[in-house]
């Protein structure tokens, strides 16, 4: 029967502040105190030990782990530069204890992703997923412009508690992998048909009303219209079509989950379901100072370096002294559009 001890993790980490002076997290145990793997609790544990917090966790039963949050300074300065869209997305086989990890993630200056904080659950359920958003708030001083998600019914439940005044989106890429399947058997049987469905809801320059025109007569011209699978999905557009974001300040940084499962395939890549709780906390804060490093090497060669130009135009002057070269791109491609 496989045990941890929490007292092999960085001093550090078992600071629990308020004022965020040092590393948050959340929930953890005294040093003293030996946990089995989370499926098998121990029935031996030390009774004089104390928590190292007088917090209150709700997912700690019979001194076992239930759950982790933590973030340190600099993931919470990055949440204040770049919070205003926020994804995560679960990932699994990185712990021996089946500990589900999911990384908060969003997008920098340079169009990386950035970590905000990281969490471990041993479930999936609305419970768990309340109880660390709810903390994520207790870390970070405003709640984000957009939630971006998958489909699961816990994730969305908790994000509308616990962030109730935040716009949350679905994550396109999900959904539209599903087309193949959902609708086979039907008409929509060639890479033609299938590529007009991806472009109408994949456009980000249409408005409501022009989707919604567009979205009638594909379902027409294809004999869609009685399509169960497909009138869900058109009665949740609000939630997952990009236009009905447009009206978002940076709606479209994020469409997809697919930073975050980036994010969790950088994180895994030393990781393995025979790590113990230290080893994987290691391999995260290696991965971790990685993606910084890379940031870094971006800011360095930003501030020592002059953008080509592809115009004279002043306005692109302008552009390459306030945006940085990932960025510039997007404005070139504008201005391009423009003069056609």
């Amino acid at each position: 029967m496989s045990t941890f001890d929490i007292s092999f993790i960085d001093s550090n980490a078992l600071i629990v502040t308020d004022d965020y002076s040092s590393s948050l997290v959340d929930y953890v145990y005294a040093p003293s105190i030996s946990i089995n793997s989370v499926d098998q609790p121990t029935e031996s544990v030390d009774q004089s030990s104390e928590l190292s917090s007088d917090r209150t966790a709700p997912q700690v039963e019979q001194m076992v782990v239930k759950a982790l949050f933590w973030a340190d300074d600099v993931s919470r300065c990055h949440y204040i530069e770049f919070g205003d869209v926020l994804a995560f997305d679960a990932t699994y086989k990185t712990n021996m204890y089946k500990m589900i990890f999911v990384p908060f993630t969003g997008v920098d200056h340079h169009k990386r992703c950035v970590t905000f904080g990281a969490r471990m659950i041993c479930d999936e359920t609305t419970e768990s997923y309340v109880w660390l958003l709810e903390t994520f708030v207790k870390c970070q001083p405003k709640p984000p412009i957009l939630v971006l998600t998958d489909q699961d019914a816990a994730m969305q439940n908790a994000v509308l508690k616990v962030f109730p005044t935040s716009a949350h989106r679905l994550c396109m890429w999900h959904i539209m992998m599903k087309l193949p399947t959902k609708i086979k058997g039907c008409n929509v049987d060639n890479n033609e048909d299938r590529m007009a469905i991806h472009n109408l809801v994949w456009d980000v320059l249409i408005d409501k009303d022009d989707f919604e025109m567009r979205w009638n007569t594909l379902m027409s011209q294809y004999d869609l219209t009685d399509h169960e699978w497909l009138n869900v999905m058109y009665g949740i557009r609000e939630r997952w079509v990009p236009c009905y974001f447009n009206d978002l300040d940076m709606c479209c940084l994020m469409k997809t989950t697919s930073r975050c499962e980036s994010s969790n395939a950088m994180f895994k890549v030393n990781t393995n379901r025979y790590n113990s709780l230290l080893q994987f906390l290691m391999s995260f804060d290696t991965a971790l100072n990685g993606q910084r490093h890379t940031q870094r090497e971006l800011e360095f060669n930003m501030m020592n370096s002059s953008p080509l130009l592809p115009t004279s135009l002043r306005i692109e002057e302008h552009a390459s002294r306030i945006y940085t070269p990932a960025l510039l791109v997007e404005v070139h491609k504008e201005i391009e559009r423009g003069m056609m």
